[in-house]
């Protein structure tokens, strides 16, 4: 529930301007969760939380072009 609420929220961000330029303010998550049967250790799950942010990044990069 709340994820969906940080992405709502960083699709708003905009843009900032200096009068002459207009920088777009972008922003890239990634999550992963634990459930009762996972065998996973922290580690492996910010890992895998860290790698859904860079394919997010990665994702967002091809759409602006």
């Amino acid at each position: 529930m709340y994820i969906g609420d940080i992405s709502e929220m960083m699709d708003n961000l905009g843009c900032i301007t200096d009068g002459n330029n207009i920088v777009p303010i972008t922003a890239a998550m990634g999550c992963a969760v634990q459930n009762d049967n996972s065998t996973k250790d922290i580690n492996e799950i910010i890992h895998e939380a860290d790698s859904r942010m860079y394919e997010e990044k990665r994702s967002m990069k091809h759409r602006k072009a």
